[in-house]
């Protein structure tokens, strides 16, 4: 195998605190617990066309499009706010059908959700990923308390229409302290 030590150039990624940033519309997720990404899949599954007198697939043929991606956002509650008060554009409503009236209005499907990532390399070059053409489609605004609950945690899921990653753009990245410790404001 090629290049199978790691070195300065390929280094394992991780994750967790101070390496990964996200925003809102512009906005730090703050208090941010976890993301989960599940990438777009096509349209429909892809088809072996063969013939029965063929013994292997002459083609196959793919759908050539494919279907939203989803990002799940977890954020630890907190007190005396709704979960996604945390968002300038959603202070103060009170459901998930003012948040989808709201979104439309403030950006009528072009919402951007970033992803800063800072490699824990020498040069450290901070990257983004943008998730282009975002809906917010559910907010898990129930809970489960226990007496051995510690945090409680409530998850806000978008549909991503498009996706792009680069170097160079960044220029508004987060400075600062990111840890769950500080709560960001616009």
């Amino acid at each position: 195998m090629a290049n199978s030590q790691i070195n300065e150039l390929n280094r394992p990624a991780i994750g967790g605190s101070g390496v990964t940033v996200m925003k809102f519309g512009g906005d730090v997720v703050a208090f941010c617990n976890g993301v989960t990404v599940t990438w777009p899949s096509a349209v429909a599954e892809a088809v072996p066309v063969q013939p029965m007198d063929a013994i292997r697939p002459l083609e196959i043929v793919t759908a050539r499009a494919i279907g939203a991606g989803t990002i799940a956002l977890t954020l630890t509650n907190l007190y005396n706010q709704q979960i996604w008060d945390r968002f300038n554009e959603l202070q103060g409503l009170d459901d998930l059908a003012d948040i989808f009236q709201k979104l439309q209005i403030a950006y009528n499907g072009n919402l951007t959700i970033e992803r800063y990532v800072t490699p824990a390399t020498k040069d450290g070059k901070t990257y983004v990923e943008q998730f282009l053409g975002c809906v917010i489609t559910n907010v898990a605004d129930g809970q489960s308390i226990t007496n051995a609950s510690m945090l409680i945690d409530r998850t806000i899921t978008l549909s991503f229409r498009r996706h792009q990653r680069g170097t160079g753009w960044y220029t508004n990245m987060p400075s600062g302290n990111h840890s769950p410790n500080v709560v960001a404001t616009k």
